[in-house]
């Protein structure tokens, strides 16, 4: 404690003339003010140090700073890259989606067709066609697929949208899109062939006699052997008798060309129509008609009146059907309903 009391004197001895000074200062000055400089002058150094690691740690993670934006505006310039990708591949898939939907309403449309001409068969089978109205064969094949129970269940590992590669994902639906396609029209040609078909098949069936000629369903005469009714011999009746009333209407049982339409002693008056294929139909014993020969007749047509001209006991129709040339029996082509 002593030498921190203790004092020393300092004397200032100035010129001649002047007085002397003194100035009391405590000891512990002597090693405190020496120490305070070399502290003050370490934390200069310290500062100045510190003041250099800072200035290189900021120069450093300025550095960073930049490169992590520019790997950044990377990574965005690639993400838009990537979305406008995505964008054009939408875009190209909503337009296949659009084709994929006008060849479905295509194939809607020709659906609907052959469905019409089925009922239009069908409705032919009824008031005519002696057989049953077959659907081609491609129909058939479609129609089979079409009954093939769909199954609604699914499963698999749920992935995440960023685990999987956008581009292949968009790739992978383009290609299951052209596929598609490719499909739809195989089977729009299939359906137009099987129109085609439909349509040759309603030709025909259109050509084949098929419908009774008059409303009435009594035959009083069929085809073959018969006693002849005017010399009581055996003769062969080439055609069935029907009766009915004077004035019925008569039709033609397909469509076709008046070949002949005229007056003989034995047929009355008569007409006969050729169908193609080799079949013709004939109609005697009317007592008029409304067509001439050359005319154009689809089936169901009004031709002429039951009448009883000719070689004939009484009002009824004698018709006959022939092919190629030979009178055949013409109740296998007359649909009973």
């Amino acid at each position: 404690m002593r030498i921190h009391t203790k004092k020393l004197t300092i004397v200032v001895i100035p010129e001649a003339d002047a007085s002397v000074r003194r100035f009391a200062i405590q000891r512990s000055l002597l090693w405190i003010v020496p120490a305070s400089i070399l502290i003050l002058c370490s934390l200069c150094v310290l500062f100045f140090y510190l003041y250099q690691d800072n200035a290189k740690l900021r120069a450093t993670l300025e550095q960073q700073l930049i490169m992590k934006q520019e790997m950044h505006n990377q990574t965005v310039q690639q993400k838009e890259q990537t979305i406008a990708r995505l964008e054009a591949d939408i875009t190209g898939l909503t337009e296949q989606a659009n084709q994929v939907l006008e060849k479905m309403e295509q194939l809607e449309n020709l659906e609907d067709e052959l469905r019409d001409m089925t009922a239009q068969g069908e409705q032919a089978q009824t008031n005519g066609p002696a057989e049953p109205l077959s659907e081609p064969s491609s129909v058939v094949q479609i129609a089979s697929a079409a009954q093939v129970p769909i199954h609604t269940g699914t499963g698999g590992v749920s992935l995440s949208l960023y685990t999987l590669d956008a581009r292949q994902m968009a790739e992978h639906t383009s290609d299951t899109f052209h596929h598609l396609t490719d499909d739809l029209d195989t089977m729009f040609v299939n359906l137009q062939d099987a129109k085609h078909d439909m349509l040759a098949y309603q030709h025909l069936q259109a050509m084949t006699p098929s419908l009774w000629p008059v409303q009435s369903r009594q035959i009083t005469s069929r085809f073959g052997y018969r006693k002849d009714p005017f010399s009581g011999y055996a003769s062969f009746h080439s055609g069935i008798d029907i009766g009915a009333s004077t004035h019925t209407k008569v039709m033609s049982t397909a469509d076709g060309t008046v070949l002949h339409a005229g007056y003989d002693r034995s047929r009355g008056y008569n007409i006969r129509i050729q169908h193609g294929n080799g079949i013709e139909t004939w109609y005697m014993h009317l007592s008029e008609m409304v067509v001439d020969k050359g005319d154009q007749v689809q089936k169901g047509d009004w031709i002429g009146q039951v009448g009883s001209t000719g070689r004939s006991t009484g009002p009824h129709l004698h018709y006959e059907v022939l092919v190629d040339g030979e009178r055949v029996d013409p109740r296998p082509y007359m649909n009973t309903k």
